[in-house]
């Protein structure tokens, strides 16, 4: 048996961890990846920015991140089916998205332990920059 019939045939699901999806729940989670993936192309964002996204809400609300790789490898797992987001991901794919997660087929544990708001000196939302910080936005330009 392989590695990935091992996967499916077990689930490693419990309330607050996301996991692999046993072969009973497969087309519930393909559903909510279609509507992963969906949300994402209405927002026009690539796989890559919403990982970006992800890890910076991450870290604006305080709730740490995996690495660029990790969630990149996530993204990809959520939209095929193979497993659900966990909370964390749930109420950041929910904000990143633009949409409520419960929206997204994913329900949100009412016991969970989410920071009520952003931990101060994190990133500003909607990457707005000031002008005096960027330096594209200077109006002479150098020949």
């Amino acid at each position: 048996m392989g590695k990935w019939n091992l996967c499916v045939e077990r689930s490693c699901r419990t309330p607050k961890r996301g996991g692999w999806v046993n072969e009973d729940r497969r087309e519930e989670a393909k559903r909510i990846g279609q509507l992963i993936r969906a949300a994402r192309k209405r927002k026009r964002l690539s796989q890559y920015r919403l990982n970006l996204r992800l890890q910076e809400l991450g870290q604006m609300h305080g709730v740490g991140s995996a690495s660029q790789d990790s969630i990149k490898t996530e993204i990809s797992r959520w939209e095929n089916g193979w497993r659900i987001p966990d909370q964390r991901s749930r109420r950041l794919l929910g904000i990143a998205l633009d949409v409520r997660p419960e929206d997204l087929g994913l329900p949100l544990d009412p016991l969970d332990d989410w920071p009520s708001r952003p931990v101060a000196g994190g990133p500003r939302p909607n990457h707005q920059r000031s002008a005096a910080s960027d330096p594209r936005a200077s109006t002479s330009r150098v020949a």
